[in-house]
This record gives structure tokens, C-alpha cells and sequence, in this order.
């Protein structure tokens, strides 16, 4: 098998491995597409934790090739969608049915070996039955869009409330569509790069704001009828989580969803948050939302196609990760055949 390895921070090599064998539990997948997610490239700068050695990607789909002792409900040549997270199944947290929580959590291209490789090795128990009519590239970005599912489900628009997004990169732009699925009234993207804001407008959004423009904070507001009842930070930077407290309504809420460096600071003033009764909330990975994804895109209702801008080899995996840290594309994939 052949595997594109972090060696450690801003090192990395494609290799030869010996063929993978299924334990107890376990299948074998053979990779068809992988997603290249920002995290991917803050592990790569040293930027988020993770266990190098290390074969990254935990966004991606197969076929399963191979089947361990003591796998039910799984079998030889069945495509499948993988979950990364890996919860022990006995701490609190899991016993809370909050495994993105767990005392024990591990994660597949994070601590354990994932998906830019020709072959996994996968806990059955993370292995999603993907349906006819979608597609290898489709069930490969089921993760992302479970983590935004989650999100939705924690901030909890109403039908009919204004949703203002800013940054309208792969996961703005697949909030964009969940909130119009959420049935909501209005939906507006602040996003610096036209072909985005293009992309955003194409995808529902009722209005696309460069916030380099002239008086782009007063035109935002007035697009969200002079405050928006969600806003969702997509991001992860400082001024615009600043930004989104201020763009809220009073009573609405701000949902925290782009990864921000840890280091990273705002001052909020505690008065604003109690006089306006915000609600500031963060959504962490994804809690058991994998079939409720691969639901949505079995029913056509997410488009995903138009957000892959880019695709590239195990050999191109540098390449890969400096498309998607430059902004150059939306989605990036690795395809590892």
C-alpha cells in the first residue's frame, strides 16, 4: 500500500507500507476520495495537536475490501462513509452520549493512521453504508458536513430568522445550504473573495458583502434588517468573532464554528452578553451526525459538486495543503488511487 505520512511539523513523504490486515472489529477500505480539511493544515504547522508519524485526512470514503473478526453488518466490496472520531464507549462523557467528549478520544488522520493512503484500517463501528446515488466524493465530505449539522442543532434558528455568515470557504458555503434547510427567512455571507461571494449567491445566499468594501459593516446590518438573529462565525479569526457579537441581534445568538489559533484573543464586555441576552455558543467534531449527513446528500438536498474546486494525487499532497492554506480553491480533495 502506499501512504502520504506527516513526519512532523512541515515534514512529509509519500512510502511503501506493508499490506494492512483487519483486527477484531475492523474493516479494510480501500481509499476512493479524500477531503483536504483546514485542520490537515494546521497539523501540518504544528498548529494542532496530533501523533506523528501520522497519515492524515479524516474526511473519506471507500470500499471495504477486507472484514476482521467480530464485524457485523458490513461486508466485501460495500462503500462506505467514515466517522474519525473513535470514543472509548465507557467514560462520562460517552455515557452522556457526548463522544466528541470523550476522556479517550482519538481521531483517524489525527492520532491514528487515516485516509490520505490507498488503504485504512477503520473500526466497523465508523464505517457508514453509503446509499446509491452518492457519490465517492460526496460520502468522502460526509464528516464536515455532520459537524455543521451539529452546530445548526446547538444554535437552533427558528423558521424564518436572518442567518448572517462570515467566511464563505468550504464550511460557510455548506452553511449557507443547512440554513436554508433550517428554514431560514434570510441568509447573508460576508466573504472577502468575489469568486465566493458568487458561489455563496449561486448556493441561496440573499445577499454576498465583501467586508473590504466601503461602509460594509453598515451595509451588512442593513442586509440583516439591522442586526441578524444567527450569526455564524466561519472563519476562525479574531476580528471576526469580534464582528459577530456586534452583528447579532439583541436576543440572537453567535455560534463559534471556525477554528481559530488557540492562542487567539477577543475582549467581550460581560455587560453586552447579559444586557442583550446573547446566546455565545461553540460547536467541537461531530456527535454521531455521519447517517444524518449521508441522509442529506442521498436526498439531493446539499449540493457539494460545485464546491470542489481542486483535485490531486498522494504524490501532490503538498501541493494540496498550500491550494487550500492560499485560498486558491474551495474544497480540495486527494484522490489516492
Amino acid at each position: 500500500m502506499k501512504a502520504a505520512v506527516f513526519l512532523g511539523v512541515g515534514k512529509w513523504h509519500v512510502e511503501q507500507r506493508p499490506d494492512l490486515d483487519p483486527g477484531a472489529g475492523q474493516v479494510l477500505v480501500e481509499l476512493q476520495a479524500a477531503g483536504v480539511c483546514r485542520t490537515d493544515t494546521h497539523i501540518f504547522r504544528g498548529e494542532f495537536p496530533a501523533q506523528f508519524p501520522v497519515v492524515p485526512g479524516h474526511e473519506f470514503s471507500g470500499i471495504v475490501r477486507q472484514v476482521g473478526p467480530r464485524v457485523a453488518g458490513l461486508s466485501v466490496g460495500q462503500r462506505v462513509s467514515v466517522d474519525p472520531v473513535i470514543a472509548c464507549g465507557w467514560c462520562e462523557y460517552c455515557r452522556r452520549s457526548k463522544p466528541h467528549f470523550c476522556r479517550n478520544f482519538t481521531a483517524l488522520g489525527v492520532d491514528i493512521d487515516g485516509g490520505f493512503a490507498t488503504h485504512c484500517l477503520v473500526p466497523a463501528a465508523n464505517a457508514y453504508p453509503v446509499q446509491d446515488g452518492v457519490s465517492a466524493d460526496e460520502a468522502a465530505l460526509a464528516e464536515p458536513i455532520a459537524c455543521c449539522i451539529h452546530g445548526l442543532e446547538l444554535a437552533a434558528p427558528a423558521a424564518g430568522d436572518c442567518v448572517a455568515i462570515l467566511g464563505s470557504g468550504w464550511i460557510g458555503l455548506l452553511m449557507v445550504q443547512l440554513a436554508l434547510i433550517h428554514g431560514a427567512g434570510r441568509v447573508v455571507v460576508s466573504e472577502k473573495l468575489a469568486p465566493r461571494r458568487d458561489l455563496a449567491a449561486a448556493l441561496g445566499a440573499h445577499a454576498a458583502i465583501d467586508p473590504g468594501a466601503p461602509d460594509a459593516d453598515r451595509r451588512l446590518r442593513d442586509e440583516c434588517g439591522g442586526g441578524a438573529d444567527l450569526v455564524i462565525e466561519c472563519a476562525g479569526a479574531s476580528e471576526t468573532n469580534r464582528q459577530a457579537i456586534a452583528l447579532a441581534r439583541d436576543g440572537g445568538c453567535v455560534l463559534v464554528f471556525g477554528v481559530a489559533p488557540p492562542q487567539a484573543e477577543i475582549t467581550v464586555r460581560p455587560y453586552e452578553i447579559y444586557r442583550r441576552e446573547l446566546r455565545v455558543i461553540g460547536a467541537f467534531s461531530t456527535p454521531r451526525k455521519h447517517a444524518a449527513a449521508l441522509s442529506l446528500l442521498a436526498g439531493k438536498r446539499l449540493k457539494v459538486e460545485p464546491m470542489i474546486t481542486h483535485r490531486f494525487g498522494l504524490d501532490q499532497l503538498g501541493e494540496a495543503l498550500e491550494t487550500l492554506t492560499q485560498a486558491k480553491g474551495v474544497k480540495v480533495m486527494v484522490m489516492p488511487r
